[in-house]
């Protein structure tokens, strides 16, 4: 579901992963899954909504409203990788401040003006001085000297520009400061400004933009971004598909939003949909958090914790069916960077090793077979990994530069020429 931004300002503390994280001082990116349903994966329907009435959006028109002016360039060399968002069934990267886009495009989610899907990287605009991006369920979100553009499908509100169609290029998002930190899910997306403040914006059928319901007037979803938690400083937040969770300034979790699998992580007691955030726990210590479907996970002082649903073993511990408090992830070393999305984690330790665990049936995990794996397997290649990102069916990330990705690639998603799955991580053919 799901990706993150951060900016130099919060270099030295942690983001999060459907997000971003900080590693090495680079920005990890992870992204939330979408409601698309693969043959080979009918049971990955997405959970149904627990409360909360319909959008408010009219639905899918798609419309090519401006925005940024520039053409599409002709190809040319690409630099080093920055950052990477894995989403639905479409990813994007940042390669020395150019941003790229692969895989589908049916709703406009490569921002390239068209509907034509692409199997390799294509350079969104003429830009040079982009710095994040994630990517949700048909649409994508990224940052350019802390103004944050979307672009892609907005039946949900999700592209923050005050409207619910789609559009075929970025729009810019009016905030009332510079994003120093941006997380993209399913349909919903939340940045943090210079001040500390957090606001949101999109889907909120489940209380995950912390709004009341219904909010406002006969819907719950809204089109510009709305502030959550007005007065309080946020560090880092994470868009699942119908959570948020986010870290105040002084190192606490909070959570709002479905609970139905204990994603929350607030205990067997809490309600099953809330619509304020609530502290998890009684820690200080919380570095980075990722939000999925129905599963979080968080780094505490390096330890890995995850909780919620763990049908197909996406928590790396050995609990039935799912967890509603945080869990500690045994034998793993101090990790960096943690991403989630529908039905496995991924994680980077100090040092640079990236390992997954959970659902392997389409390759997601990277570690050269299809076996769901019920605890952390190292992925191949080894070493050296910067970043990562978990797509819905596929993970993609950055080692030494290079973007490299793995698993399900219908229509192209892994970036690689072709639309063949792949079970281990191969670069990007650009």
């Amino acid at each position: 579901m799901r990706a993150l931004f951060t900016s130099n300002a919060l270099l030295g503390t942690s983001a999060r992963a459907i997000g971003f994280a900080i590693v090495s001082g680079a920005v990890i990116s992870a992204c939330t899954e979408s409601g698309q349903v693969l043959s080979s994966v009918d049971e990955a329907q997405n959970a149904e909504a627990t409360g909360g009435a319909p959008g408010a959006g009219s639905g899918g028109d798609t419309q090519s409203l401006g925005g940024d002016p520039d053409s599409i360039p002709p190809p040319g060399p690409i630099g080093d990788a920055v950052t990477v968002g894995a989403g639905d069934v479409h990813s994007c990267a940042v390669f020395d401040g150019e941003l790229y886009c692969w895989g589908d495009n049916q709703n406009g989610s490569l921002g390239l003006g068209d509907f034509e899907s692409r199997t390799t990287p294509v350079r969104v605009g003429t830009a040079s001085d982009w710095s994040h991006v994630g990517s949700g369920d048909g649409f994508s979100c990224g940052v350019r000297a802390g103004i944050v553009w979307c672009w892609g499908r907005g039946s949900s509100g999700q592209l923050g520009v005050g409207q619910f169609t789609s559009t075929l290029v970025p729009l810019e998002v009016s905030l009332p400061e510079a994003a120093t930190f941006l997380d993209v899910g399913t349909e919903h997306v939340c940045a943090i400004v210079a001040s500390g403040a957090l606001y949101c914006w999109g889907q909120n059928a489940e209380g995950q933009l912390a709004q009341a319901d219904p909010w406002p007037g006969p819907g719950v979803n809204s089109a510009l971004p709305l502030s959550v938690a007005a007065g309080e400083v946020w560090r880092s937040v994470a868009c699942g598909q119908g959570h948020t969770c986010a870290i105040r300034d002084d190192g606490s979790l909070w959570c709002t939003g479905r609970n139905s699998r204990g994603e929350l992580g607030l205990g067997p007691d809490a309600a099953q949909q809330l619509r304020d955030p609530v502290r998890v726990g009684v820690e200080v210590d919380w570095e980075q958090v990722s939000a999925g479907q129905n599963h979080t996970c968080g780094i505490r002082s390096g330890a890995l914790y995850c909780w919620g649903d763990n049908s197909h073993t996406q928590l790396g511990v050995e609990v039935d069916d799912f967890a509603t408090e945080p869990l500690l992830v045994p034998g793993i070393g101090t990790v960096t960077a943690v991403s989630v999305d529908t039905f496995h984690t991924c994680f980077i330790e100090q040092g640079g090793n990236l390992f997954c665990f959970g659902r392997n049936v389409e390759g997601q995990l990277g570690d050269g077979t299809t076996a769901t794996r019920t605890a952390p397997t190292e992925a191949v290649p080894r070493g050296n990994w910067d970043q990562v990102s978990a797509g819905r069916f596929h993970t993609c990330g950055v080692r030494s530069g290079e973007v490299l990705c793995t698993g399900e690639n219908v229509l192209g998603r892994l970036g690689v020429g072709d639309t063949a799955r792949r079970s281990e991580f191969t670069p990007t053919a650009y």
